[in-house]
C-alpha cells in the first residue's frame, strides 16, 4: 500500500492507459504535471519542477531548445555590444555550440554536456573551444536572469585552457632596420605608414583611421578617438529562401540593398566600400590624445605637403585617395618584413615594441598604460590640462630610444 499523501502534495498516480506514474500540483491556479516510469522518480521530478516554479523561473519553456534560446539571446545581446564582439558570438554559436548541444532541451542541459562539446572543440582550436565557452555561458547567464533556467550549468565548467602564443617584440636594431628598409621599398605614404606604428604604439585601425584634422603638428598632437575597422553589410533584399537571397546574389557586397546592421546608438561613420570609422576599443584610448615625437613630426610635415587625391581627409591612403583596409596592411606588412629579411611577427607586435621601447627609456609604468589606453583612471582629454609635459617628456625618451645612431651599436 502507497504511504498516505501530506496536504498540499500535490497529484500522484499511475495513469492506466500507459502505465507511466503522473505527478503534479497547482499554483496560482495554474496546474504543472510531470510523467515517469515509477513512483520515486515522478516524485522527484515534481519537486524539482515545484522548485523551479517557486524561484519563478518560466518553466513552461522548459522544452525548448537550446538554439532556440541562443537564437534570442544574439538579438537580445546585439545592441549591447560592437560589432566585431557580436560576430564572434555568433561565430561561435553557428559553428560550434549549435552543431553541438543545440538540439538539447534548455532546461536539461548538464555540465557534462558542456565538457563533452568543449572538449571536441578543442582538439582543433583551444581558441575556439575559449569563445564557446565564454559565448555560451553568457548566453545561459541571462536565461537564467529572465527565469527561464533555474541554474547555469556553464558556471561550474572550467574555462578551456589556450595558451596564446605571442611574438616577441623587436629590438631597437630591428625597429630601425624595419623602417629603414620601408624607406627604400616602399613609397612615401606606407613608409610613414610603418613609422606611426612604432612611434605612437597605436593599433592598426587606430593608425589606418587617422585624419587630418586630429593631427595637430603645431602642438604635435594626435587624436586617435575613431578608427578604421572592416565591418561586414548584411542583405537588404529579404529574408532568404534556404541559402538563395532574393537578389540571388550570394555574397552581400553583390547584393544592391546591402546595408550596415548597427544597433541603436553605435557611433560609426561610414568611409568607403566595407570600412566604417568607430569608435576604438576603450574609452581610455578615445580621451588619451598622444604627443608626436620629433622624428615623426618631420615625416607627417612633408606627407602633408605632398597633397592629392585624398577625398576622406586620411593620412594615410593610396594614391587615388582611396582608403587602406586592415586585409591590405596586413599584406603590405608581410611584404615589409620580407624585404627586410625579418621572420613574421604579427602586426600587433607593432605596439607591443612600443610598450617595450618605453619601458627601455625608463617610462613608467603609469604612463605607459595612461599613452596606450590600458588605464581604468579617468584621463585628461586635452593637451593643455595639467600632466600634458609629462607625457611629451616620456614619448621624446622613445625618439632618443629610436635615434640612428643605436643602428652602430651592437
Amino acid at each position: 500500500m502507497s504511504p498516505r499523501r501530506s496536504p498540499g502534495d500535490g497529484t500522484l498516480f499511475k495513469r492506466g492507459t500507459d502505465g507511466l506514474w503522473v505527478a503534479g500540483f497547482t499554483v496560482d491556479s495554474q496546474r504543472y504535471r510531470v510523467t515517469a516510469k515509477n513512483r520515486g522518480d515522478a516524485i522527484r521530478k515534481r519537486q524539482e519542477l515545484r522548485t523551479q516554479v517557486e524561484a519563478g523561473v518560466r518553466v513552461k519553456g522548459g522544452k525548448a531548445k537550446l538554439s532556440s534560446w541562443l537564437d534570442s539571446w544574439l538579438e537580445i545581446h546585439k545592441p549591447k555590444v560592437d560589432p566585431e564582439t557580436w560576430r564572434s558570438y555568433e561565430t561561435s554559436v553557428r559553428l560550434h555550440i549549435k552543431p553541438a548541444i543545440g538540439n538539447k532541451q534548455l532546461e536539461k542541459l548538464t555540465p557534462d554536456d558542456i565538457r563533452d562539446m568543449l572538449a571536441a572543440i578543442q582538439k582543433s582550436s583551444p581558441r575556439a573551444a575559449q569563445k564557446a565557452y565564454t559565448t555560451l555561458r553568457l548566453a545561459l547567464r541571462v536565461a537564467m536572469a529572465e527565469r527561464k533556467i533555474s541554474w547555469n550549468p556553464a558556471a561550474v565548467v572550467d574555462k578551456p585552457k589556450h595558451t596564446v602564443k605571442r611574438d616577441p617584440p623587436f629590438t631597437v636594431q630591428e625597429s630601425l632596420h624595419i623602417m629603414a628598409v620601408a624607406e627604400i621599398v616602399c613609397d612615401a605614404v606606407w613608409a610613414a605608414r610603418w613609422k606611426a606604428g612604432f612611434m605612437t604604439g597605436k593599433r592598426e585601425g587606430e593608425v589606418l583611421g587617422l585624419t587630418w584634422d586630429r593631427v595637430d603638428l603645431d602642438n604635435d598632437v594626435l587624436d586617435v578617438s575613431w578608427q578604421l575597422q572592416e565591418l561586414k553589410k548584411v542583405h537588404g533584399c529579404g529574408d532568404p529562401d534556404g541559402k538563395q537571397y532574393p537578389c540571388g546574389k550570394t555574397r552581400v557586397s553583390f547584393c544592391p540593398s546591402a546595408h550596415w546592421d548597427f544597433p541603436n546608438g553605435f557611433e560609426h561613420l561610414p568611409c568607403e566600400r566595407s570600412l566604417v570609422w568607430t569608435r576604438p576599443k576603450t574609452k581610455a584610448t578615445q580621451e588619451q590624445p598622444i604627443p608626436i615625437i620629433a622624428p615623426l613630426h618631420d615625416v607627417l610635415v612633408e606627407l602633408k605637403e605632398r597633397g592629392g587625391l585624398n577625398p576622406h581627409n586620411l593620412v594615410f591612403h593610396y594614391i587615388d585617395g582611396s582608403a587602406i583596409s586592415q586585409s591590405q596592411d596586413q599584406k603590405a606588412w608581410r611584404r615589409l618584413l620580407q624585404a627586410a629579411e625579418v621572420p613574421h611577427r604579427a602586426q600587433h607586435t607593432l605596439r607591443r615594441t612600443t610598450a617595450t621601447l618605453l619601458r627601455t627609456a625608463q617610462v613608467d609604468e603609469q604612463t605607459r598604460m595612461t599613452l596606450f589606453g590600458h588605464s581604468g583612471a579617468e584621463t585628461q582629454r586635452l593637451y593643455s590640462e595639467a600632466g600634458w609635459d609629462h607625457y611629451k617628456v616620456a614619448m621624446a625618451n622613445l625618439a632618443d630610444v629610436l635615434a640612428p645612431k643605436d643602428l652602430d651599436e651592437p
